[in-house]
């Protein structure tokens, strides 16, 4: 569970990581969180069955008619929101173009597996499994119910997830406006194909009043906030005391929202229990197949964490609204398909919850790809930073050791300086090198080789060119203009490399080292202060 302002923390760092990383202490109450859900599901049921009349008072209230958006729920649900929205940085939005594994891995969770495999589910269990405890025409009923509720991806209650689980809040903000806007248009097709019914209407009024409460508004609110108390009191005091303040809130609200569920759905629970049991297990092994299958391809995938964990949460949550007010138009509110979506709300918090432990208790898996992320955070930083000092590592194929090199600088003494790499003759970048920096924590695989004649013409300038080839292929270097200083530094070339891939591996591995050996030591000299603090 995600900390806020009453864990305490300590850190602790192995060896290959370059920071220390916080381990979380869970307050007492957030410690027994899962007895809390149970507590808050019981009393909702209670409430539910004693005071009815107040229980259907608080279910009618809804933004609009028909709009199946219930107000108090909503408000509970912008409880949960509101701090997500208040870390949304719409100036982070331009580097979302430079990591899109993570949006194509929650889109391909959400459009091309989920909705199948829930079909394949529902077939298996409703039709054959539990075949003895339901007739046909039921079993047809609550299949149904249960492909609506798959081909609906989350929209709202992903914010709480995310924030539960240290998501980026921009990164999650762009995958469930793109589920959206792929919603419009792909879910009538998928739920007529799979439900083999016709003239399936997305109710626009549902949709629409869902994205404007559960994101508009509340991303209008988070971003005023924002730049209002940024502007007043400062970024630090913004992030580490008044961000902190929310989390109690957003657990509150959470539990609260659980109470009004149950308390919603209390006389389904109780008079059609078995029915709520038998829908419940293909909706539960849905959740965690697709949360899993979506967390590890993106573990494979090598995306940081922040990314990963909503990525997951998304695949395997439900937009309950939007399900809901369609299996009410298509076959009633007293059909079986309505009755399979309501238990789609009455599963998903909970099950939810445990996912989001998953995730937060494997963080550790992702401590490469974090670092890589963050130094592609750092990398688009200094060059928005015109008073950075600019270095161009120059070789001969632009394949391995200035790659290496401006790299290194870049993580080591980025405070001061902005590296960038070419080559004499660019080729294709060297695998082995790849490999050879993703083991200390550090991903190249996605840069792109360049020609050093081609960034003379481009008319970019330089404070110091470093040539790290041998001498003879450095006197071909082009000279720059406005170049203070040009170095010579001189290792071996990797593509001469000769032996098995262990062999060439180990010797790359050597020129790696000295190549960061080398990067230290100047480093030292030129900014000791801010190096000895990256160090």
């Amino acid at each position: 569970m995600r900390g806020g302002a009453a864990p305490n923390t300590e850190t602790n760092s192995g060896p290959g990581m370059s920071k220390s990383i916080p381990v979380k202490h869970l307050a007492v109450f957030e410690r027994f969180l899962t007895l809390w859900v149970f507590l808050c599901m019981v009393a909702g049921v209670v409430l539910g069955r004693f005071a009815p009349g107040l229980t259907a008072s608080l279910s009618k209230l809804e933004f609009g008619r028909g709009s199946h958006v219930n107000v108090p729920i909503a408000v509970l649900i912008w409880m949960m929101i509101y701090p997500m929205m208040l870390k949304v940085d719409f100036t982070a939005l331009g580097g979302i173009a430079k990591r899109p594994k993570g949006l194509a891995v929650t889109l391909f969770v959400n459009w091309l597996v989920k909705p199948f495999s829930m079909a394949l589910l529902a077939w298996l269990f409703m039709q054959h499994v539990f075949a003895h405890w339901i007739d046909a025409e039921a079993a047809r009923s609550y299949t149904a119910g249960l492909i609506i509720l798959a081909a609906a991806p989350c929209t709202a209650m992903v914010f709480v997830w995310s924030y539960l689980t240290d998501g980026d809040p921009v990164y999650t903000l762009v995958q469930v406006a793109v589920n959206d806007l792929i919603m419009l248009f792909a879910f009538a097709p998928i739920v007529m194909f799979l439900c083999g019914v016709a003239n399936v209407v997305v109710p626009s009024g549902v949709l629409i009043t869902s994205v404007v409460v559960f994101i508009v508004i509340p991303l209008a609110a988070g971003s005023l906030t924002r730049t209002l108390l940024m502007h007043w009191r400062g970024k630090d005091w913004f992030e580490e005391s008044f961000l902190a303040r929310f989390h109690p809130m957003t657990i509150a609200a959470l539990l609260l929202t659980l109470v009004l569920i149950f308390a919603y759905q209390a006389e389904n629970l109780t008079a059609r229990w078995l029915a709520v049991l038998l829908l419940a297990v293909p909706i539960v092994i849905q959740v965690y197949f697709n949360s899993t299958l979506a967390y590890l391809l993106m573990r494979w995938l090598r995306v940081p964490h922040n990314v990963a964990s909503p990525g997951a949460l998304i695949g395997a949550s439900n937009f309950f609204e939007l399900a809901v007010a369609v299996a009410i138009t298509l076959f009633g509110p007293g059909s079986g398909a309505a009755l399979a979506t309501v238990v789609g709300v009455l599963v998903e918090v909970p099950v939810m919850l445990s996912v989001c432990a998953a995730c937060n208790r494997t963080r550790h898996w992702f401590a490469a790809a974090d670092e890589g992320d963050e130094t592609l955070l750092r990398q688009t930083k200094r060059r928005n930073d015109p008073m950075k000092k600019k270095i161009l590592f120059v070789c001969i194929h632009n394949s391995a050791r200035s790659q290496m090199a401006e790299a290194f600088l870049n993580r080591i003494c980025g405070g001061e300086f902005e590296a960038h790499s070419a080559g004499l003759e660019p080729g294709r970048l060297n695998p082995m090198v790849v490999e050879a920096m993703r083991e200390i924590g550090i991903d190249i695989s996605g840069n792109q080789t360049k020609a050093v004649t081609d960034m003379l013409k481009s008319g970019a300038t330089f404070d110091r060119v470093v040539t790290v080839c041998d001498e003879t292929n450095a006197e071909r270097c082009p000279v720059f203009p406005g170049v203070a200083q040009r170095l010579q530094w001189s290792f071996a070339d990797p593509s001469g490399f000769t032996g098995s891939h262990e062999e060439k591996l180990a010797r790359i591995r050597e020129v790696r080292d000295a190549i960061e050996a080398q990067i230290k030591a100047w480093c030292m000299e030129a900014c000791p202060r801010n190096c000895l603090e990256a160090a």
